[in-house]
């Protein structure tokens, strides 16, 4: 889609030099270059994956302000040992899962 049709969020043909939206509005036509569209998928790319990092980070930060003082330490000493925290919310996770595995159901 060209620029200004992007920017109005509406449909665009796609015609070269002009498209039938701009050509309707008397708008210049721009189109991003190839480069600069691998530019901004990457950059759109990075944004995704630094948003559902700090989803993660937000996680284990609810992890460790829910937990006793004690468990919150033990997690706390893992972040410190372990370079990555995405890491360390993961085996919290695991473990938190076997250990609902080997609790008894309960009866009501």
């Amino acid at each position: 889609a060209c620029e200004s049709c992007r920017k109005k969020k509406t449909r665009c043909n796609g015609g070269r030099p002009m498209c039938n939206r701009c050509i309707e509005t008397t708008t210049e036509c721009i189109y991003r270059s190839d480069e600069e569209e691998k530019k901004v998928l990457a950059l759109e790319m990075r944004i995704s994956e630094v948003i559902n990092e700090l989803e993660q980070l937000r996680e284990l930060y609810g992890i460790i302000h829910s937990r006793s003082t004690e468990e919150a330490q033990e997690i706390f000493n893992r972040i410190r040992t372990n370079s990555d925290p995405i890491e360390v919310l993961q085996m919290v996770n695991a473990s938190d899962l076997l250990l609902q595995g080997t609790l008894p159901e309960e009866t009501g």
